[in-house]
């Protein structure tokens, strides 16, 4: 966490927030962390502690982690402490302040809530649309899968380098003056 506040002058609007998370929820982050920033970072932070875009900010926050404590988390966590810790898990800076308080398994537990929530939301979504939607939804992926030259998408399944996928696939994704044959 300390990599995130070394070799910069000055601290962002969001480095702000991150360190008020920290300050917050991870006392031996907090620490860590404040003891490396310089004079004027320090004096910074304290006064925006103060501001009242920093008790706006601390309201809001304090909606989606209401009341848990993440200096005492459970082994297991409930189904209600799982819904608001994936509304921490999805706030970068919340979660960015809080991440290395969990164990292996309470990590497991809220990224597989999250998985979870996801499906539902795509469910909720798909029963939202009308019939006209559907058919624009389902006319895209069938030209997806209708597609005969893939797409190079890097490294999400695919070849890893262009080469590797004229190798797969017989073409270079880059171009017509790639495919020249060598």
């Amino acid at each position: 966490m300390i990599n995130m506040f070394t070799d910069i002058k000055e601290l962002s609007k969001d480095k702000m927030f991150l360190l008020l998370n920290i300050k917050d929820f991870n006392d031996k982050g907090f620490e860590n962390v404040f003891q490396n920033l310089s004079k004027k970072q320090k004096l910074d932070f304290e006064k925006f502690e103060l501001s009242q875009e920093a008790k706006n900010y601390r309201c809001q926050r304090n909606v989606k982690c209401k009341g848990i404590d993440f200096r005492n988390l459970p082994e297991h966590f409930d189904n209600h402490i799982l819904n608001d810790l994936v509304l921490c898990y999805r706030d970068n800076l919340i979660w960015l302040s809080v991440s290395e308080l969990f164990t292996h398994e309470q990590l497991r537990q809220v990224f597989d809530k999250d998985i979870e929530l996801q499906y539902k939301e795509e469910e909720s979504r798909k029963a939202a649309m009308t019939e006209e939607e559907k058919a624009k939804e389902a006319a895209i992926w069938k030209k997806i899968r209708e597609d005969s030259e893939p797409k190079f998408y890097g490294n999400m399944g695919e070849p890893e380098t262009p080469e590797e996928f004229k190798r797969k696939y017989g073409y270079d994704p880059r171009g017509a003056e790639y495919n020249k044959e060598e």
